[in-house]
């Protein structure tokens, strides 16, 4: 077939397949070649060979005649190595027969290698018998009348005991772990333990600042500024939209983080577009002029204290907060703080304020210390209260629940401060009170 196909008059006749070849591909590739050939002289009868479509065809019988030939190279290759295998094995047997001396002399050496092992094998057997046959005839000094029993079960000790006990403890144990850590848990752990007790409104919860930063809501696009637009999107629908709306911010006890959380929700507020003073009402223990720097030397405690001073003069409306933020600081702590707080001027103070801001923002001193906050309170709107997890003592959630029962604070609403496990807090707040609230003693020096 290699050598036809190389031949002028096989480009015009097909190739004859029934030659005795046995490889598909071979066969295949003849077939196609036939088919494509008698294909072209039935299609393109009277076509000049300059035809596109003869060319195609021409193309097409030229890349399957050079397949062809390919196929049929290996295939003679093929058939080139497994001659020479052959001849491989011819030259391998021969080799053999002349060896067929040597080979019958190593036979007839195992056989006689074989005779003497297996008369070695007779005997040893031989000799073993009659050793039993010795050893059967002994009498024995001791005879098993009864062979022992064994109880897959063990007589001690009981498995189904010792499990069911096992089950028993590992039921009661965790029970009991639980209930001793409620018992000495005596402080508000979640969110859940606040709303059992205390049914006012919860505005959101408060997570712990990881930094030093007294105004962390700065960064607009952080956890703690979110769950601050959270509370005030809260407090939205309780207050509506009328405006000089008066939030006042209280707790318990000091290190809550009332004045942290004020300064801060302040600053939130302010940050949404809305006009907010902060005023630093907690004219004892104040320590916001220590945090901030305020572009103004007097303060509450001043204002209320002489008729002399207006009310611009206290404002501090620059510094290292946002545009809309306005602030009222302390600035000194008076010796008479409950008798400045009872004047009329913090009337005034009130009313010229509310006109002029969207939010006042209250920061109070602690409700178990102090009654200002209930001097407070007739300007406010709202009143936040603010426990913070893994702080407030559980006997004090009774006395929240009370107030706000009698209503003594208007519109009462809840913060939960502190919820992560976190245990530093990023502001300090310097009382120094002591309170006792039933058999628990409340005191501490700051907030961090």
């Amino acid at each position: 077939i290699k050598g036809y196909m190389n031949t002028p008059q096989a480009s015009n006749n097909p190739i004859s397949a029934n030659v005795g070849l046995t490889d598909p591909t071979i066969i295949a590739l003849i077939n196609t070649y036939n088919t494509t050939l008698l294909e072209k002289i039935k299609l393109t009868v009277g076509m000049k060979p300059d035809y596109p479509a003869v060319v195609e065809y021409d193309n097409r019988l030229k890349t399957l005649k050079d397949n062809l030939l390919k196929g049929i190279s290996i295939a003679e290759s093929s058939l080139n190595l497994t001659l020479k295998e052959l001849k491989d094995q011819e030259s391998f047997y021969l080799t053999k027969i002349r060896g067929l001396s040597t080979l019958e002399r190593e036979n007839r050496e195992l056989y006689r290698q074989k005779d003497i092992k297996e008369t070695l094998f007779v005997y040893l057997m031989q000799k073993r018998e009659e050793t039993g046959l010795s050893l059967a005839l002994a009498t024995p000094n001791a005879k098993i009348i009864d062979r022992a029993t064994i109880n897959p079960i063990p007589v001690k000790p009981k498995s189904n005991i010792i499990m069911l006990a096992a089950f028993i403890l590992g039921l009661l144990f965790p029970v009991l772990i639980l209930y001793i850590k409620d018992l000495f848990n005596y402080k508000v752990a979640d969110k859940s333990e606040l709303t059992s007790v205390i049914k006012a409104p919860l505005l959101g919860e408060i997570p712990s600042a990881s930094t030093m930063e007294p105004l962390p809501v700065r960064e607009l696009k952080s956890r703690m500024a979110e769950k601050f637009r959270i509370v005030a999107a809260n407090l939205g629908f309780i207050l509506g939209n009328q405006k000089g709306k008066t939030i006042l911010i209280t707790s318990t006890i000091p290190g809550e983080g009332k004045s942290f959380f004020a300064r801060n929700f302040a600053l939130s507020l302010a940050t949404s577009g809305n006009k907010v003073l902060l005023i630093d009402m907690d004219i004892r223990k104040s320590k916001l002029n220590g945090l901030l720097s305020f572009s103004t030397d007097k303060g509450l405690a001043q204002y209320l204290a002489d008729s002399e001073i207006k009310i611009d003069d206290i404002i501090a409306k620059q510094g290292d907060w946002h545009q809309n933020l306005h602030i009222i600081p302390t600035k000194i702590f008076p010796p008479n703080p409950a008798e400045l707080l009872a004047s009329e001027r913090l009337d005034d103070l009130f009313k010229e304020l509310k006109g002029k801001y969207d939010y006042i923002v209250v920061d109070t001193p602690p409700v178990a210390l102090v009654a200002d906050v209930f001097r407070v309170n007739q300007f406010s709107d709202a009143a936040i209260y603010v426990v913070r997890a893994d702080y407030t003592h559980k006997n004090a959630l009774k006395d929240i629940n009370t107030l706000y029962m009698e209503k003594k604070l208007s519109n009462f609403c809840l913060v939960l401060n502190g919820v992560s496990d976190a245990k530093g807090y990023g502001y300090g707040y310097g009382y120094g009170y002591g309170y006792g609230y039933g058999n628990s003693k409340y005191y501490h020096e700051s907030e961090s």
